[in-house]
Parts: structure tokens; sequence; C-alpha cells
């Protein structure tokens, strides 16, 4: 066995982790400079073993958490603004893009067609809906309330999680 493999181990046998191999120990009785190693090793361990374990103040854990969502929340609101912003700046080019196409290929007429027939045939489907319209409205409210119930239910059953 080589010197290397042996002081790669030389922490995890000072502290007990690891039992020494034969092959680790033949090393370790022929070789002065890895048993010296393990010896300076051993020592600390015992020493740092021996010394007094500071008890953090009741308020350290909550402060530390504390500090890790403020700095976790301002990190999350920075990258909210830079994609907010990114998708603004994404749609305006979008609808300017549109804008453009349409302008270009004579589509604002077509547009402005369809909203004027929109605007003359809405009033007339109005009427002819409007009897049967709180019936409508009624199984809209329904499936919404029962599609809320669900979600509820369903969020009800997930385990939460506590920091």
């Amino acid at each position: 066995m080589r010197c290397e493999e042996v002081q790669d181990l030389v922490e995890a046998l000072a502290e007990g982790d690891v039992g020494p191999r034969a092959e680790v120990g033949a090393h370790l009785r022929t070789c002065v400079h890895c048993s010296a190693s393990l010896s300076r090793a051993r020592q600390i361990d015992r020493r740092l073993r021996a010394l007094p374990v500071p008890v953090p103040p009741p308020t350290f854990t909550a402060a530390v958490v504390r500090r890790t969502r403020s700095i976790r929340w301002e990190s999350e609101q920075r990258f909210d603004w830079w994609f907010n912003t990114a998708m603004a700046i994404a749609l305006t080019i979008i609808g300017v893009g549109v804008w453009g196409v349409m302008h270009v290929t004579g589509l604002t007429a077509v547009t402005v067609g369809t909203a004027d027939f929109l605007g003359r045939s809405l009033p007339a489907l109005y009427e002819r809906v409007k009897p049967e319209l709180g019936l409508y409205l009624t199984a809209s409210a329904l499936v919404i309330g029962a599609l809320g119930v669900w979600w509820w239910l369903e969020r009800a059953g997930e385990p939460r999680q506590t920091a």
C-alpha cells in the first residue's frame, strides 16, 4: 500500500470511522511518516473532543431561519422583477409585430370590418340568449363552485411543509 492511499484514510482512522484493514495496519507499522500523521490526527481529535461545546443563544435558530428566508425572498423578488420585465418587453415586441404585419398586409381593414360586424350582431345574439341567460349563469356558477370545492379538497389532502 502507498502513502497517498493511507494519507487519504488518516482522518477517518483517527476519528474511528474506519477500522484499519490488514494492509493499512502493515503500512502504518513500517512507515514512520504515515504513523506520525495518524498520531497527530488522533491527538487533534482528542483535543477537539475535549473542548467545550458552545451553546447557541435561544434565538439563534429563529434568527438564522429568518435571515435565510429574507435572503431567499430578496433573490426571488429580483428574479420576478427581471422575469416580468422580460415578459412585458416580449409582449410589446409581439404586439408591435402583429400590428405591423396586419398593417402591411391590409388585415387592419378586416379587423375593422369584424369589429363592426360583432358590434351589430352581439345585440341580436344577446336578445336570442336572454331568456336562457339565467340558466347559463347558474350552470356556470355550479361548475365553478364544484371545481373550487374539488381544488380545495385536493389541496387539503396535501401534506403541509413547514420550515
